[in-house]
């Protein structure tokens, strides 16, 4: 429960509007279905924490909030600090929150958010002083200025690791645990509506430090533990940087994971080289090491070193994560080929795994050999070793062999960490890809779009279930032409959404939280009109490009890629047989800078007036797990006034 491994995922809709009662919610968590099982992942769950705060306050007879009054601020004298929002809102020194908007460059307040329902997880309201003290508690493993408020031995498990979560990091109870030049670290960070907060532990050099902030995220965050720890213990680096960062400067495209074809940028920020990761943040660099590896500022375990060309200039990075190399070829650069391109087509095609129950795909990526695996990324190859192996370039513990005959390249076997599988290869005749015009005449785009027009403003309504969260609601959808829409969920006592897009211009009201959307959020917006689903792509979307050819739950796909300017692209899937969108994969971007990789199931086509539906949408990510959404109606031709498509404050409706 307190190491983040019991397979729920955040339950965040439970305690997102503030007013549901502590054991309300806590009964509402009761019908939650886990999305893994118990110790098989992390994921961060506030609710866990509230359970535990409040199985504390009954096993002493009290409540968490007096437990923490008597046991923890009034023997630390923490005299300033509460877990009462209403409380800290009389105090004239209170600090203002706010929330950098990236899309407007202007720091907007934010109200201070009632945690009250939520208090064990993230409700105490402190100051550094005060702070300080806690750090000092800390650093004393359980005991304070002579007395003892935890016993060593419970205060030491805190800090043991209950978990690995990857790249160095693991989970303790209630810290993250990673390392400094060989020093454990015990840290963690928090977040709420205008304020973000660090503590960090250096326990064998007895250093700690707390940082409070009024904005809701900063990498100040992260950044400041190795800031802190170089400042008052690694070496005095002398003003300025020696390394001239001009040849590093640039663009390089990432192929992995979730990136495809995404531009990371090299630029210089605050006087150090650093990487614009796309949908994340501005990561700094260190200055490079004997070996030629700038490590990243926020982490030790993490890492990029930069290859040039025999005329000396730069024409990739590599990226080391959590084992892995990533190779990131400079924009505008091609890969040097390595085997004639001509030597590689005979291994080309598909090779059939029973064991994986998967069909991989060979294929060229960047002037070289790779595996396409299906739903994780394409893997490229080394040329072949003395033992005609072709090791992954990503990692040296998988590689491939062919075997051929007279007639050719008959199979492929696949060893990975002491298994072998042997692939033989598929009979399949390769077929040219369908070009865009293809994809839209399938689609019949244009007589869908005039089919659309005569459905005339239309409402649907249906229902709405989290199974992650334990809450079903309502929705209702009002849809007019291609750049109007207002969608509404409602989910009983514990609050609900609106969206509303009319023309240039978005809204949002969540959860009481009300804010016009702009720049890239106000994008996304728009591309949430139900025609991305079942209409002309042509409307929403700069770019549209034909990817491969694949196969989903036994059909035919194409596979396509939708992107308009610079906002996260779309992956969709398109039955090869009647044109509809079965699956899509995006990454949706959240208020502070957040990024949520997000996978998108539809189902239930039916034709309303010549146009197909979807009447199920089962949309699922690692924060929150599933939302399936039911159609039960849609009426055609209602009518409809423009301001329904606009949304005000709520001390203004």
């Amino acid at each position: 429960m307190l190491s983040h491994r019991t397979g729920y995922t955040r339950m965040g809709l439970l305690i997102a509007n503030g007013t549901v009662p502590r054991e309300e919610t806590l009964l509402a968590a009761t019908n939650v279905e886990p999305w893994v099982g118990l110790r098989n992942g992390f994921y961060y769950n506030n609710v866990m924490y509230l359970a535990a705060g409040v199985a504390t306050g009954n096993a002493a007879a009290a409540d968490w909030d007096t437990l923490l009054a008597e046991r923890i601020f009034e023997p630390l004298g923490m005299t300033h600090s509460n877990a009462s929002t209403k409380q800290s809102q009389t105090d004239p020194r209170l600090s203002l929150g706010y929330l950098w908007d990236d899309d407007l460059e202007v720091h907007i307040h934010q109200p201070m958010r009632d945690l009250n329902n939520i208090g064990p997880a993230g409700g105490i309201n402190s100051n550094v002083l005060d702070m300080a003290q806690w750090v000092r508690f800390q650093l004393g493993f359980g005991a304070y200025e002579g007395g003892r408020l935890v016993a060593e031995e419970q205060h030491k498990e805190t800090w043991t690791s209950q978990i690995e979560i990857g790249g160095g990091i693991h989970y303790g109870l209630g810290w993250f645990i990673r390392e400094w030049l060989g020093q454990p670290v015990i840290e963690h960070g928090g977040n709420i509506d205008g304020f973000a907060s660090q503590v960090a532990l250096l326990p064998e050099s007895n250093l700690g430090f707390v940082l409070l902030t009024n904005v809701t995220a900063t990498p100040l965050q992260q950044e400041s533990i190795n800031m802190v720890w170089d400042a008052l213990l690694g070496e005095l680096e002398a003003e300025g940087s020696a390394v001239d960062y001009r040849p590093y400067l640039g663009e390089y495209l990432a192929n992995f994971g979730p990136f495809s074809n995404e531009e990371f940028t090299v630029l210089v920020q605050n006087g150090s080289l650093a990487i614009d990761v796309p949908g994340q943040t501005v990561y700094r660099l260190k200055d490079p090491d004997e070996e030629g590896m700038w490590y990243f500022a926020v982490s030790d375990t993490v890492a990029v070193s930069f290859e040039r060309n025999e005329a000396g200039d730069v024409t990739m990075l590599k990226q080391y994560q959590s084992g892995l190399t990533f190779d990131l070829p400079r924009a505008g650069v091609e890969f040097q080929v390595e085997i004639p391109l001509v030597e590689l087509q005979k291994y080309l095609g598909a090779y059939r795994s029973e064991d994986l129950e998967v069909d991989l795909k060979v294929v060229i990526q960047n002037n070289r050999l790779a595996i396409d695996v299906p739903g994780e990324m394409v893997f490229e190859l080394y040329p072949p070793n003395e033992e005609a192996r072709w090791v992954f370039r990503l990692t040296g513990e998988v590689a491939v062999e062919f075997h051929e005959s007279g007639a050719g390249v008959e199979s492929m076997t696949m060893y990975q960490a002491g298994q072998v599988f042997n692939m033989p290869r598929l009979d399949v005749v390769s077929e040219p890809l369908p070009t865009v015009d293809d994809i839209l005449a399938l689609r019949d785009a244009e007589s869908r779009k005039a089919a659309r027009r005569q459905l005339g403003a239309y409402r649907m309504t249906g229902t709405t279930w989290l199974p992650q969260s334990g809450v079903e609601g309502t929705l209702n959808v009002y849809v007019s032409g291609t750049n109007q829409i207002r969608l509404e969920a409602d989910y009983g006592k514990f609050g609900g959404t609106r969206l509303a897009v009319n023309g240039g211009r978005a809204w949002s009201q969540e959860f009481g939280r009300f804010e016009e959307l702009h720049g890239s959020r106000l994008g996304q917006a728009i591309q949430s009109h139900p025609a991305t689903i079942s209409g002309d792509w042509r409307d929403f979307f700069e770019s549209i490009r034909v990817h491969r050819t694949s196969e989903l739950d036994g059909r035919k796909v194409y596979v396509v890629r939708l992107q308009h300017g610079e906002l996260p692209p779309a992956t969709v899937h398109v039955d090869a047989e009647t044109g509809d969108l079965l699956k899509s994969e995006t990454v949706v971007l959240i208020k502070g800078g957040i990024s949520i990789p997000v996978m998108i199931r539809y189902e239930d086509y039916r034709e309303i007036q010549g146009v197909r539906i979807p009447f199920r949408t089962i949309s699922s990510n690692e924060m929150s797990g599933r939302e399936v959404i039911q159609i039960d109606s849609i009426e055609t031709n209602i009518d409809v006034n423009d301001d329904i498509f606009t949304l005000s404050p709520p001390e203004e409706d």
